[in-house]
Order: C-alpha cells, then sequence, then structure tokens
C-alpha cells in the first residue's frame, strides 16, 4: 500500500531502484518520509504493523482559501465596475 500523494510514491520507486536496480531490493516495508533516502525494513512474521501517521487538520485558510479567492475576484470586478464610468470620459473628447 502507498500512503501518500503519487509524486512520494514515484521518488520512493526511484531512490529504492537507484543503486542497482530490481536486484537492491530487499525487505517487504519501505519507509520515506518527505525528504532523505527510503529505508528497507522486513517486518513480515515480526508481529509489528505499520500505518500512516494521522493527517493535521488544515488551518482556517486552508479550509476557505478558494473561497476566499473567488471572493477576493468578485470584488476587484465590482470595484472596477463601479469605478470605470467614473475614471472614463463620457463622450467623444471636444
Amino acid at each position: 500500500m502507498l500512503a501518500g500523494p503519487v509524486s512520494l510514491a514515484s521518488r520512493l520507486l526511484d531512490n529504492a531502484l537507484e543503486p542497482d536496480g530490481w536486484y537492491g531490493i530487499t525487505g517487504d516495508t519501505w519507509l520515506q518520509g518527505t525528504r532523505g533516502k527510503p529505508r528497507a525494513l522486513s517486518l513480515l512474521n515480526s508481529g509489528a504493523t505499520v500505518s500512516p501517521l494521522p493527517e493535521t487538520p488544515r488551518s482556517l485558510w486552508g479550509r476557505y482559501r478558494n473561497i476566499g479567492f473567488l471572493l477576493m475576484g468578485i470584488a476587484v470586478l465590482a470595484l472596477l465596475a463601479w469605478l470605470y464610468p467614473r475614471v472614463v470620459r463620457k463622450g467623444r473628447p471636444h
């Protein structure tokens, strides 16, 4: 089972195959953090289990970022629509 984004899984496979290709693969469990090389472990029949860490809750800005950008965009468009007639001259210049 691969836990994490596809880029992390791709980097894990690339780093695991780096030194000796498929001949260098040992162990039944590979752990890789966001930095560093992957580590091979042999956990089969050892009684140990591997589970991903629980995800931390996203911040308030992280949860509402998309709607915030949408509201800011609507506000900018409304401001431009309100300012346009006041800035642009009405009629032809004489």
